[in-house]
């Protein structure tokens, strides 16, 4: 009798263990800035000084406005997406034409128990559903710790091959340099077990706890705010809107798009 009192106890636990993590819910919200010290810059293309000036001066007002993004996440999925900003600065180009191209991102969906990633993508005002398995990433764990809040963070680190496409995007990027380093990127994240799921911003995962803190040597993703279990159930949408298309066939397009308006000019 006794022991199956044990097992009834036992698999009551169980279930009550699945329930919760069924539910376990929450929303972080995340401040990106430069690091000190860094400031966008162009390499490698004196021939027309005075443009430059008002390329970068463009991309100084744009890197100091006030970017705020929102991860949603339950055990199994998270949406990562920026909050929208209807007054955004611009800067003086003193009369000089400065042409961004759009190729924004919309949200980033991630799906532990499918290992898929879909992410929106903008590409001159054409909608995108960029779809690909998510990556492993190898993290290197270490034992140094910090608070962030009331959290106890651990350090860990990871090396990211860098790409001719990756190369281009940093050029049309209006926070980080235009250069064509192919210095591999490497990243320092901090992660807190005490919020037990594997998400991080954008494209980071992996670590066994949530991603507080993350450093690239030019920019700054950090957590200001985190709420967890709320009583009205939290919904993490797949992105349906756009065409479907896979990481290779996107960054073709958006080179073939980037060369032809550079053609133009």
């Amino acid at each position: 009798m006794k022991d199956i009192f044990k097992v009834f106890i036992l698999v009551l636990l169980c279930q009550f263990y699945q329930t919760h993590a069924q539910e376990f819910q929450g929303l972080a919200v995340y401040e990106l800035k430069l690091v000190e010290g860094i400031e966008p810059k162009i390499d490698g293309d004196n021939q027309n000084e005075i443009k430059n000036k008002a390329i970068i001066e463009s991309m100084k007002v744009l890197s100091r406005r006030k970017r705020i993004f929102e991860l949603k996440f339950n055990k199994t999925e998270s949406v990562y997406q920026e909050e929208e900003q209807l007054d955004l600065p611009t800067a003086p180009t003193k009369g000089i034409a400065v042409k961004m191209i759009s190729t924004g991102f919309g949200k980033t969906y991630k799906n532990l128990v499918k290992k898929e990633e879909i992410i929106e993508r903008d590409l001159l005002s054409k909608a995108f559903l960029v779809t690909e398995p998510l990556q492993e990433i190898d993290w290197k764990l270490e034992s140094e710790t910090k608070n962030i809040g009331d959290f106890t963070c651990f350090k860990a680190t990871a090396t990211f091959p860098v790409s001719d496409i990756d190369i281009e995007q940093r050029n049309n990027n209006s926070i980080l340099s235009a250069n064509t380093e192919r210095t591999p990127r490497k990243i320092m994240v901090w992660y807190t077990p005490e919020i037990p799921v594997n998400h991080g911003p954008g494209d980071l995962w992996g670590l066994p706890g949530l991603i507080l803190e993350v450093n690239d040597g030019k920019i700054i993703t950090l957590c200001s705010k985190v709420v967890l279990n709320t009583k009205d159930k939290m919904k993490i949408e797949v992105p349906l809107k756009g065409t479907v298309i896979s990481q290779n066939a996107y960054d073709k397009l958006e080179r073939e798009k980037m060369l032809e308006i550079k053609s133009r000019n």
